[in-house]
């Protein structure tokens, strides 16, 4: 019997990291600022969400220390997202534009969108829920309660969903991902807690 090959062709993804407790601690005093000094990031949004505020990165610490680590991690084991940018071959000049916190509370939610730039990412601090018990009572096939997805299609074009179920095990993780990955985040219900996100976007200087 002749051999029977498979071949699978590449398809970019996205990546998982769970952050240390220095860059989890990095972030939140960066969040305690904003009651200084950050401006709203609402109006940036098309998410019916609570609060959203703009962060600093001083001495770009964050972009440098993971950023960085994320985008070249990708690279290798994906593919330069940058490389069909008008710049030198080569060189890549990355910068994180902007990235900000959002304070999410019951019932609102993030609709269907994409980002500017060529990554994103974005990072679980707070989840006040947990999944299975806030889709107990959920009479819908595919269980969404609570979660975040993307969306994609495959090698035959039809639409196709990743989401992750969002409990607190997902606290201090970090997805990222091509900028314009559409991604969604669906409600939560009967909870009074705060759940909170932070989430940025990293530009090519060309």
């Amino acid at each position: 019997m002749r051999e029977i090959r498979y071949i699978n062709p590449p398809n970019l993804g996205w990546l998982e990291y769970d952050l240390d407790s220095n860059e989890i601690d990095y972030i939140w005093e960066r969040i305690k600022e904003k009651e200084i000094s950050y401006e709203s990031h609402k109006h940036k949004l098309v998410a019916d969400i609570h609060e959203s505020k703009g962060l600093q990165d001083p001495d770009d610490w964050f972009f440098n220390n993971v950023v960085l680590k994320c985008s070249n991690t990708y690279s290798n084991i994906f593919h330069n997202v940058g490389s069909n940018l008008p710049v030198p071959e080569g060189d890549y000049p990355y910068y994180m534009k902007d990235w900000w916190v959002n304070f999410q509370h019951q019932n609102e939610f993030n609709p269907s969108h994409n980002h500017t730039g060529v990554y994103s990412f974005v990072i679980w601090l707070k989840i006040p829920t947990e999944h299975e018990e806030q889709n107990k009572d959920n009479p819908c096939n595919i269980k969404l309660t609570s979660s975040f997805q993307f969306t994609y299609t495959d090698i035959m074009g039809r639409i196709k969903q990743f989401s992750y179920n969002l409990n607190k095990s997902w606290e201090g993780t970090m997805l990222f991902f091509p900028s314009k990955l559409v991604h969604q985040v669906y409600p939560f219900y009967n909870n009074d807690g705060e759940r909170i996100t932070v989430s940025g976007n990293i530009l090519c200087k060309i």
